[in-house]
């Protein structure tokens, strides 16, 4: 129904119509109409651009999922979806006025409107078993292009939102959890070549909203290792993350990782355990657990279900060898092993630069103690960094210590306050380990840079009093 004239919808003070659905007011001026003439109306697919209405959402008639509910105001809202508003005057509005106010496919370009979507109270409030800040279909005024991308990691919004806002740049996170949940609504078992075909191609045109370029760039790096289309659909639902660390090569290791929600890639969150280096064990075919993760802890953007730290570490074991016994060591039992120094200095310089923390441990790394002096500068090309540090179970001299200081962090496992307890618990029969007054020295010619690492055990520091008395100790 398209009105040609404001009398056909007011009679002086009094409406003539309650429900607009699908009408066309845009031919008329309504800035002269007071908001609550609007009172009990319906507006759904209505088309007031230009118009400048004025209304209030709570004043609508309340909409109510089932006609059980239309007693029960709690779970009533307001449905205004479809409504065209361009080049009305919104600004008035405020976040209030959208709590329980569905919205969908709602056109507000150039309304000065200014809801904060994120506001919580905009989620389920008063709604019956629905989900209040979509935006799905919605197009907004172009002040919404300077949020962050990672506002938009908060709001449900679908790939219409993305093509009516071209000037919104949402996180490649995002992108991604579009992707999925596309897939994963339409996914069955049974799917012929040409449907998977099809559903990758799918994905491929969600991927082109992708304005950060991190999937695209994940994509195109894992691309090649995806065997068949069967692998690049299972990609796109996030179900294939490391296919390509079965033989990792950390040349394009940066690359995968900088497929995160984070504005500087020189804060990638990564953590990288457990790598081992030896002679049978070379950089390129090790299997590294990897985690991709999101800098700003927020749970619905975690990429491919990774977890949240907030260090970059690599921790490398030189080697399997040690010269003590404890008994609650997790390496005991182990074949010793040694390690290739000159395929270490290789890979340690392709990652330096995205590590915060490179941590040396064992076995005991300092039974390699002529190449823990070298190290770092084949590494580097430079002097201290702050970047090393050692775990050491203090068998060392002092002087071998000092050499060694100006390099590295050091990590003095001791785990008992008396030396004898100590030496007993490290199986130490040569009194080869330092003494607390010899830790002491060392923790002065490090300026402080000697830290203490305990391991709590039965029959060792295991009660609250020697945690304690531990911790005054050290």
């Amino acid at each position: 129904m398209v009105y040609k004239s404001i009398n056909q919808i007011f009679d002086g003070d009094i409406r003539l119509i309650d429900d607009f659905t699908d009408a066309d007011l845009s031919n008329l001026d309504l800035s002269h109409i007071k908001p609550e003439a609007w009172a009990g109306a319906n507006f759904r697919n209505t088309n007031f651009k230009g118009t400048n209405i004025r209304f209030y959402p709570d004043d609508l008639k309340p909409f109510y999922m089932y006609e059980f509910l239309k007693d029960y105001p709690e779970y009533q809202y307001n449905n205004i979806s479809g409504c065209d508003f361009e080049d009305c005057d919104l600004s008035y509005l405020e976040d209030s006025d959208f709590f329980s106010l569905i919205i969908e496919k709602c056109n507000f370009k150039n309304t000065g409107l200014n809801i904060d979507f994120t506001n919580p109270k905009l989620v389920n409030y008063k709604c019956y078993s629905y989900n209040q800040n979509k935006l799905f279909g919605v197009t907004l005024p172009t002040s919404y292009s300077r949020k962050e991308k990672e506002y938009w990691d908060y709001i449900d919004i679908d790939i219409e939102f993305l093509r009516k806002n071209p000037t919104i740049e949402v996180s490649s996170g995002k992108v991604m959890e579009l992707i999925k949940k596309s897939l994963s609504i339409t996914r069955n078992q049974l799917y012929t070549v040409e449907e998977y075909h099809g559903r990758v191609e799918y994905a491929k045109k969600i991927m082109e909203q992708d304005r950060q370029g991190y999937l695209k760039k994940f994509y195109n790096e894992m691309k090649p290792y995806l065997k068949n289309i069967v692998e690049e659909e299972q990609f796109f639902l996030g179900e294939i993350i490391d296919k390509s660390f079965d033989e990792c090569n950390f040349k394009r290791l940066h690359l995968s990782l900088g497929f995160n929600t984070i504005k500087d890639l020189q804060k990638k969150d990564i953590e990288i355990s457990s790598v081992l280096f030896s002679r049978d064990c070379n950089i390129d075919e090790v299997q590294v657990p990897i985690t991709i993760h999101n800098w700003d802890n927020q749970s619905s953007t975690r990429i491919l279900n990774s977890e949240i730290t907030y260090q970059t570490n690599l921790y490398v074991e030189l080697n399997r060898i040690c010269n003590m016994k404890c008994k609650f060591c997790r390496n005991q039992g182990l074949e010793n092993q040694k390690y290739d120094y000159h395929n270490i200095i290789k890979n340690l310089k392709i990652v330096y630069e995205n590590i915060n923390n490179i941590v040396i441990g064992g076995g005991e790394p300092t039974l390699l103690l002529d190449d823990l002096k070298r190290l770092i500068k084949d590494v580097t090309d430079d002097s201290y960094s702050g970047k090393f540090s050692i775990i050491t179970n203090g068998s060392l001299s002092i002087e071998d210590y000092e050499s060694l200081g100006d390099d590295y962090i050091f990590y003095m496992s001791r785990h008992a306050i008396e030396d004898e307890e100590n030496r007993a618990i490290f199986g130490d029969s040569k009194h080869a380990l330092l003494s607390a007054d010899q830790l002491e020295v060392v923790n002065q010619f490090t300026s402080g840079n000697s830290i203490l690492c305990c391991t709590c055990f039965k029959g060792g520091v295991d009660t609250k009093d020697k945690m304690i008395n531990y911790i005054k100790f050290a």
